[in-house]
């Protein structure tokens, strides 16, 4: 794992240095000290995740979806949600989807379309 992962097109931001403060089995975050476009000095945490997917799955009509209900610890109350989770190692992105799928919800599907694939901001 690099603490420093960034593609110097269009970075206004001079990097001093980059490290890692923090790491658990989900995520970890770097601290890069920087000098900001308007030189001043500071500091810029980034937190970096592991992949994921998220699973829309649609009725066979198509006129509805199929939701969660899960606890959130981070804002203290549960929350619906499409069924979401990450990969196990060596796992395919429609393996992953598949478990997942039946996992949180206990159905399986049948057809299976990939919309986008998207990048965290971070």
């Amino acid at each position: 794992m690099k603490a420093l992962k960034q593609k110097n097109k269009g970075n206004h931001f001079k990097i001093l240095s980059s490290k890692i403060v923090h790491k658990n089995p989900y995520w970890y975050v770097v601290d890069n000290r920087v000098i900001r476009p308007n030189g001043s000095k500071g500091h810029y945490y980034i937190v970096h995740k592991k992949d994921g997917i998220v699973i829309i799955p649609l009725t066979a009509d198509k006129k509805n979806t199929y939701l969660v209900r899960q606890w959130r610890f981070a804002v203290g109350e549960n929350a619906w949600e499409f069924p979401m989770g990450g990969f196990e190692d060596g796992e395919t992105l429609l393996a992953a989807a598949q478990r997942e799928l039946r996992e949180e919800t206990g159905i399986t599907a049948k057809k299976w379309t990939k919309l986008k694939l998207l990048k965290q901001a971070k």
